[in-house]
């Protein structure tokens, strides 16, 4: 049985293992990921050689940054699961 988040950090605990690499091939880049509201806060997302890697926290020179209010966010993970 696949695991589900509970809160906005366990989204971004899940991601690796949820992730589908072959839907990431030739794609390279850093996404860092800004969340504002409770339980908010800062994630960067690598995605090279068909893997992605989160980390807690800013990154230096992400390719894009996304800001987002968490009382708005909902998310959906690549196994169509919502959480």
């Amino acid at each position: 049985m696949s695991k589900r988040a509970e809160n906005v950090a366990q989204v971004f605990d899940l991601m690796p293992e949820r992730f589908l690499p072959e839907q990431a091939e030739d794609i390279e880049g850093l996404i860092q990921m800004d969340l504002s509201g409770a339980n908010g806060g800062n994630w960067t997302l690598l995605i090279k050689d068909s893997t992605l890697s989160v980390t807690s926290g800013a990154g230096s020179n992400p390719h894009m940054t996304m800001f987002m209010a968490v009382s708005y966010t909902h998310l959906t993970l690549p196994t169509n699961r919502e959480v």
